[in-house]
């Protein structure tokens, strides 16, 4: 009878874990005005592979902005989040995912607590929900001589567990592998990009940022695969060869609009509560 009982309580608190979610903020700055995170609730398990040096590094410095997406101070300065967008379900439609704050862990050094929003067939949103970093290793990029990289950048990559719960009637949960590709300028800042090196094996694939995993309703139990990313392009081959049909520049083969893709290019600033002007940059 006790082992029924705290069965039943393991389960509920896994349900009120997904229920009780922080709401969001929208904006992409605010990643220090988070609210103190659920007692364990969203946590993910406390297992990596990383080596001592590895340790040491993420122990360090701060992933905050680079589990973003960031590309630099000028977006940052610019309040202008890193869309991921990709591929959701079996027939692979449209879906858009934005972190929009990201905090690291007051006690431990390899957590992440997130906030943001997705948008999919026009609907946005909220979740809140976890990463914890698992992988880290130094990448040799194959255009830049090993001496330049000592002296000059350090090429990184990372990867991590992610579990988001959305907020809603239809709500589920994402959850899958984070990766992300990065560098070290000579100021030490970090700033994800895409570039080539270590055959290719870098946990972003060369795509600066990608998520890869499923989405499962916590009402019905259905599921649904994604993967979405920062780098559109290069994401779609990993899903579409025939997505990109452009000879010189990334061009949307047109088969595909009624996936979604018909409205890529537009400028709108779904993820805020209230649309703002885009600022240049």
């Amino acid at each position: 009878m006790k082992k029924l009982l705290l069965s039943f309580l393991g389960l509920a608190l896994v349900a009120a874990a997904c229920q009780s979610v922080m709401a969001p903020t929208n904006s992409y700055l605010a990643g220090k005005q988070l609210a103190a995170p659920e007692p364990l609730a969203l946590r993910l398990a406390a297992t990596d592979s990383l080596s001592p040096a590895m340790r040491s590094f993420a122990q360090q410095h701060d992933l905050s902005a680079l589990w973003q997406g960031q590309q630099g101070e000028e977006y940052a300065r610019a309040g202008v989040p890193t869309v991921c967008a990709g591929f959701f379900g079996p027939d692979h439609y449209r879906i858009e995912l934005v972190l929009l704050n990201v905090l690291r862990d007051a006690h431990d050094s390899l957590l992440y607590h997130v906030q943001g929003k997705d948008r999919y067939k026009k609907k946005v949103t909220a979740f809140s929900g976890d990463i914890r970093l698992q992988r880290l290793r130094r990448v040799y990029a194959e255009y830049l001589s090993s001496e330049s990289q000592e002296k000059f950048a350090r090429f990184y990559t990372a990867c991590g567990e992610f579990k988001f719960c959305e907020s809603g009637a239809a709500a589920g949960t994402f959850s899958g592998a984070i990766g992300i590709d990065f560098w070290q300028k000579p100021d030490s800042s970090l700033v994800v990009m895409s570039f080539w090196g270590n055959e290719h094996r870098q946990y972003a694939n060369g795509g600066q940022l990608r998520l890869s995993g499923r989405w499962v309703s916590a009402k019905t139990g259905l599921h649904k695969d994604l993967l979405v990313g920062a780098d559109l392009e290069e994401l779609s081959r990993e899903i579409m060869p025939d997505f990109n049909i452009g000879e010189r520049g990334f061009m949307l083969n047109p088969k595909y609009a009624k996936l979604g893709w018909n409205e890529y290019w537009g400028n709108e600033e779904w993820w805020a509560d209230s649309p703002k002007p885009k600022l240049g940059l």
